[in-house]
Parts: C-alpha cells; structure tokens; sequence
C-alpha cells in the first residue's frame, strides 16, 4: 500500500507500541428480544416524537424498561424494504462491537417492522459539524477521537469478523453520538458480507451499487465491484467533514467537498479548509497529518488506500500530537 502519510521520526516508535495484533472471529449469533407491535406502540406513546428519518422509515424516541430508546419503523409496504429489514436483523445479531449501535430487539409481524436500539443523545455527527451552537463542544480533540472510534468500528467489521463486513454506507448520518460523545454507527441497511465469486478475490461483482452521494468510492461507482475499500473511501469523507465542518455534498459552488478540499491544498489555502467554528485552536501538524489521512483513504485506486486498523493508529499519533499541545491525557486511546 502506498502511503501518503509522512510522520516525524519522533513518532516512529510509537507507532510500533500502537500496533497491536489481532485475529478475527467468526460471528456469532446473539439472541435479541422479539417485541410485538403492541409493545412498540406502548414504548413510544404512539409514535409521538419522531426523531429521524430515512429512505428505509422513520425513528422514533421511546422509553423501555425506564431508559430512552430509540425505535426504527420500517416502511414494509415495498417488499425490497422487507428484504433489508430481514439482512439487517440477521447481521446485527452477530456483530458486537462497543462502537456499534447496541440493539436490544426487534419487531417482525405480518406488516410491521422495527429495531428497538440505544437512544443517542447528541444526534448523528453531520448535525454537530453543520448545525449552530456546537463550535464549544466538537472541539480538535474531541473530534479525533470521534475519528478514531469510527475507525475503530470499521476496522472491526473490516477485519475483526469472518467473513468480512462491508458497511456500504458510510456516511456522517450515520455515525451517532451519545451525551458524552461516545460513538455509535448505525445503519446497517445496505451492509453485506464480503463473499466474492471465486476464492482469493478482492472484490465482490454483480453486486447493486448503491449509497449516498458524496461517499461512494469512484471506483465502485464505475465498475460495480464492491470490497472494504468502498468503506475506507467512505471515511475519507467523513474525516474531511470532520476537519472543514462541511457536508460533503451539497448543492452550488462547492459541490463535493472532498474536491473543493483538494483544491485548496493544492493553492496552499490551508487556512480556508479548517473549519471556522474551530477558531484556530488546534495544532497544525496534528491537522496536516489528519489531512494526510484523508486524502490516502480517497486515493482514486483504491491499493493505494490504507486499511482500518492502520487509519486507527495514525490517528492515535495525531491525538497524541493535540493532547501534548494540550497537556491533557490520551486515556485508553
């Protein structure tokens, strides 16, 4: 893998006590709770506070057992969702990950379809990084560790589990946040496993392409051939998002972000990528390398794009890098 990440020499062996091995495990199915209709109805008040919404239906807040929970309504009503909704039970009852959304059940009658999962106070990320009022909060530090928990969940699916995950969707959507800012990814709607045609194969064929306008590897676009690096690409965006506080798509001038980004860097406009909200409190070269990151997981061929656990331990070395700056601890990062 080529790699675009240059590090001072002064890191050099932290990178090597960062590294740890690991082996993946085969999945293994974890009984969740069958809730009926009923009871839904019950632990949302009827449906009254709608929290979310997606393609696939609409989340609501709830209450079970005294805690808040957050409960997602399928729209069962297009037989390809009640296809999606049966892929997404199935994977979520073998996957278990403390950066994966904890689901405590789900709902499966005749026309009625819902996950019951944990209540994420804060939202989804994308909200924080563009919505007012969250310049005190999303702070330098505070948003690499929300990058290093989200690499830590991919790396996981990635790498932690036989067969292979593939998220396929890997948005800041879908990335939530709880009170403390713990991290959460949801959605697992469109995952697959890695399962391609002949043994030895990198890449899955025949497979729909699909996801969300602004993440999608170029790659996968084009050819139709789908494998982790889709969601490596993914990130790529997500952590451009996370340093400019940009959607990664929007519609005008700007278009896609990671593009616009590109341009910058190339005019030496290092300044104007940053996001505002962050009122220069930062440390430079923890943000070039962060950078660095970025642009090696949108790396056009995707060989050349680093794999998750090894995004996991740059990023532990741009953490490093702001806490001394900051002199606060890195904790069990």
């Amino acid at each position: 893998m080529k790699d675009s990440l240059v590090l001072p020499a002064v890191f050099s062996s932290a990178i090597r006590k960062l590294i740890a091995p690991k082996s993946r495990s085969l999945l293994v199915e974890v009984k969740l709770r069958r809730f009926s209709y009923v009871e839904l109805v019950k632990m949302t008040n009827n449906f009254q506070r709608r929290i979310g919404k997606g393609g696939f239906g609409n989340i609501y807040h709830g209450e079970l057992d005294g805690a808040p929970v957050a409960v997602k309504l399928y729209r069962n009503e297009n037989p390809s969702v009640a296809a999606q909704f049966e892929s997404e039970v199935n994977l979520l009852n073998k996957v278990y990950h403390k950066n994966l959304i904890k689901v405590f059940g789900y709902c499966d009658e005749s026309t009625k379809s819902a996950l019951v999962f944990e209540f994420m106070a804060n939202g989804d990320l994308r909200k924080n990084l563009t919505g007012s009022g969250c310049s005190s909060k999303l702070t330098w530090e505070r948003r690499l560790r929300i990058a290093i928990d989200m690499a830590k969940a991919l790396d996981y699916l990635h790498d932690g589990c036989e067969p292979p995950i593939i998220h396929r969707n890997f948005n800041s959507s879908n990335i939530l946040l709880s009170k403390n800012f713990e991290v959460r990814l949801s959605d697992f709607v469109l995952a697959v496993n890695f399962n391609p045609s002949h043994e030895g194969e990198s890449h899955m064929s025949n497979v729909t392409i699909t996801g969300t306008l602004g993440y999608m590897d170029p790659q996968y676009l084009t050819t139709g051939m789908l494998s982790t690096w889709a969601d490596v690409y993914g990130f790529g965006a997500v952590l451009m998002e996370i340093i400019a506080g940009r959607p990664a798509y929007q519609y005008g001038e700007d278009g896609v972000l990671t593009q616009w980004v590109s341009s910058m860097f190339g005019n030496g406009e290092i300044g104007r990528i940053m996001d505002p909200k962050l009122e220069g409190d930062f440390d430079v070269n923890s943000v070039m390398e962060a950078l660095n990151i970025a642009f090696a997981c949108l790396s056009c061929n995707s060989n050349d794009r680093p794999t998750m656990g090894e995004v996991v331990t740059k990023l532990k070395l741009c953490l490093q890098m702001e806490t001394a700056r900051l002199g606060t601890l890195i904790e069990d990062y």
